[in-house]
């Protein structure tokens, strides 16, 4: 059974529609959380808002452990939180930093995220319909992840490759698998699930 996607909006969201319509648009949150179902395809939304910063942190813990991507809307906590970068630095995968705005053209304090440290890809100008966007982007990242990752199982089991052992895990590496075939030739798995030859330390 596929893990869900999270879904995590920030401080306000839960006034979409009626907070500053020029800028944020008329959809409520309601509605956004509709598009995400529209796009999931096959993966079930775990779709929250919080105006609490120990909240969010708390479902990012619980996404850890239970899902298997991230889109998250951290609202005013993007320019803020270094507790929200902490939790995010420990999920393993994909993670869609959204924005309703294009809050690079907005006033100065809004330049400056901790979230885009840690992010997979950036979404931001798009109005309500980036929740779109930004779903059926995530998944298309997971099934191009699950099928790499099914075709180095592939190879292992096959025979062509005698062995398939994790690595190492870092930041932007989201899997790095050795795979035997007649010597030790390493592969990382990144986070939109594209495979490459591996240049970790741990190649070295």
């Amino acid at each position: 059974m596929k893990k869900p996607i999270y879904v995590i909006n920030g401080p306000n969201l839960n006034r979409l529609g009626k907070r500053e319509p020029a800028i944020y648009g008329k959809a409520t949150l309601a509605d956004v959380e509709q598009y995400c179902r529209d796009e999931a395809g096959d993966f079930a939304i775990e779709f929250r808002q919080s105006n609490s910063e120990a909240e969010i942190i708390g479902w990012i813990h619980e996404a850890i452990d239970e899902g298997s991507g991230i889109i998250i809307n951290p609202a005013a906590f993007t320019f803020t939180s270094i507790a929200i970068l902490d939790a995010l630095k420990m999920f393993e995968g994909p993670i869609i930093e959204l924005h309703i705005s294009n809050i690079h053209k907005r006033e100065a304090y809004y330049h400056h995220s901790y979230v885009s440290k840690v992010a997979t890809a950036v979404i931001a100008g798009l109005g309500p319909e980036g929740y779109r966007t930004a779903t059926a982007s995530i998944s298309k990242l997971l099934q191009q992840r699950a099928s790499a990752r099914a075709e180095l199982t592939a190879q292992a089991q096959s025979g062509r490759c005698r062995t398939w052992q994790p690595a190492i895990r870092t930041r932007d590496v989201q899997q790095c698998f050795y795979v035997v075939c007649g010597g030790a030739v390493p592969f990382v798995m990144s986070a939109n699930g594209m495979v490459r030859p591996c240049s970790c330390p741990a190649s070295n």
